[in-house]
């Protein structure tokens, strides 16, 4: 019994030296409100690594909602160390007359009580909505830091836009490094101008990543209230580097099969599972575990299904799954060229001087791949017209095949009509030519292949210029 009980302290001891208490079996609750709660966090001080991961459960209201102090959380996320939570839009509205009907003008965001969180910079864009809206975002000293302005005399259709380019919305970035944020939304002229069809404008901090500008319409009274997502990173050590926190074992907070990164806007790290593992780096006994066969299995099925040996016998180039990521730099948002309804597009270098746009599907859960999908990739690859643009190949290991196309430098024809910036446009000579060459394109999809190639959406967003010359 002696030796027994001797284990029993040794144990206490280690788990205390780890930073969490023992618990009871099945004790720690790991979801509220249908948002699962990972360790490092915890809905108890015992079931946290410490108490500053300890997050609150309310059951106040008709259901259940994570907080973070008063802020609603929506995800937590262990392998990017992100936390999505919810904060209301700002809204700022007018009468015909142009006096103030409805406003909620001011927010301030205050971390400081919470060390371990910042604003993401990477993830976050400040957004305005309106046609006479501007919006401010400062520190917690007052102390200006950016802003935009959004702005439209005649109503805008959102659904068409697929950037915030200043007509009818506007986007600027969040500075690096932020523990206080406030936003303050204000009127340039009381929509007195727009009042008819935008009596309103909205301003909100938003997960770039999720935000889509087609989904918005130009704010009205009934657009009130509504929340959006914004996106903190949060460390598991926010004053020790990594190789300060590495030099003290028993307080080190990352795992087995994991590596540690230093916080890039200040103190602090954070764990990651090292390449060809998954799973939640900070826990120390069911954290980062092999993946890479389950992975490459799932990379075999998927080719097999969007037919990769017919493909491969059409003699269509086919990319790997890595190659595109390593091309891309894992998809970083520094490379994203545009997003649509179907997906977003990469610039990615293949080699030392091949430049590819990456074009990533959205929806991963659902298949879009048909009967004649081989076919049609065919008839496309072998598409030879200046103004069209040409694949260059396609990766058939993800459940949607990533296509790859080849890369135009020169912006968008949407870009260079509403940006004020272009001086190929001036020319009406260079105007006619572009309208021509996009028609001679058209021409030749309708009547080159057979079966035709029916485009279905043609607009100035999807006309690169490529050297002044249109490619659709």
């Amino acid at each position: 019994m002696k030796a027994v009980h001797r284990l029993l302290l040794v144990a206490v001891a280690w788990w205390l030296r780890q930073g969490r208490a023992p618990t009871v079996a099945g004790d720690c609750t790991h979801a509220c409100g249908g948002v699962s709660v990972p360790y490092p966090f915890g809905l108890k001080p015992q079931c946290a690594s410490s108490e500053e991961f300890s997050l609150h459960c309310n059951t106040s209201g008709s259901r259940e909602q994570l907080m973070l102090g008063d802020i609603p959380i929506r995800k937590i996320s262990v392998g990017d160390s992100t936390m999505v939570v919810r904060l209301p839009e700002l809204y700022d509205c007018y009468n015909k007359d142009g006096h103030s009907a409805s406003r909620n003008g001011d927010l301030f965001i205050n971390l400081t009580s919470h060390p371990q969180y910042r604003l993401s910079d990477t993830r976050n864009n400040l957004t305005v909505l309106g046609c006479d809206t501007y919006a401010l975002i400062s520190d917690q000293n007052g102390m200006f830091r950016t802003g935009c302005i959004s702005y439209c005399s005649d109503p805008v259709d959102l659904a068409k836009e697929i950037t915030c380019s200043g007509h009818g919305c506007c986007q600027a970035s969040i500075p690096k490094g932020l523990r206080t944020l406030r936003i303050k939304i204000s009127s340039i002229d009381g929509n007195a101008l727009v009042s008819q069809f935008n009596p309103c404008g909205v301003a909100f901090v938003v997960d770039r990543k999720a935000f889509n500008i087609s989904n918005r319409t130009l704010p009205s009274f009934s657009d009130l209230g509504k929340r959006a997502d914004l996106v903190l990173d949060w460390m598991v050590g926010w004053d020790a580097t990594c190789r300060q926190a590495m030099s003290n074992r028993s307080s080190y907070a990352c795992g087995n099969n994991t590596d540690c990164s230093d916080y890039a806007n200040g103190p602090g790290y954070r764990c990651f599972c090292k390449a060809g593992y998954e799973g939640n780096p900070y826990d120390r006994f069911h954290g980062c575990q092999v993946s890479v066969t389950w992975k490459r299995r799932i990379r075999k099925i998927n080719f097999k299904r969007n037919g990769g040996k017919l493909l491969k016998q059409y003699g269509v180039r086919i990319f790997t799954e890595a190659e595109l990521a390593k091309a891309t730099n894992n998809y970083n948002d520094r490379n994203k060229l545009g997003e649509g309804g179907f997906g977003s597009v990469y610039r990615g270098r293949i080699k030392v001087d091949t430049m590819v746009a990456v074009n990533k599907p959205k929806d991963v859960h659902k298949s879009l791949v048909k009967g004649d999908f081989q076919h049609k990739i065919k008839i496309v690859t072998q598409m030879n017209h200046k103004n069209v643009v040409k694949l260059k190949g396609i990766c058939l290991e993800t459940r949607i095949p990533l296509l790859v196309y080849e890369y135009s430098s020169n912006a968008t024809l949407f870009q260079h009509i509403h940006q004020n910036v272009s001086t190929i446009l001036k020319s009406w000579k260079n105007r006619l030519r572009i309208a021509a060459e996009a028609a001679l394109a058209l021409e030749c999809l309708h009547s080159c292949t057979k079966p035709p190639i029916i485009h279905g959406n043609v607009k100035s967003a999807n006309i690169l210029l490529d050297q002044n010359s249109p490619l659709i």
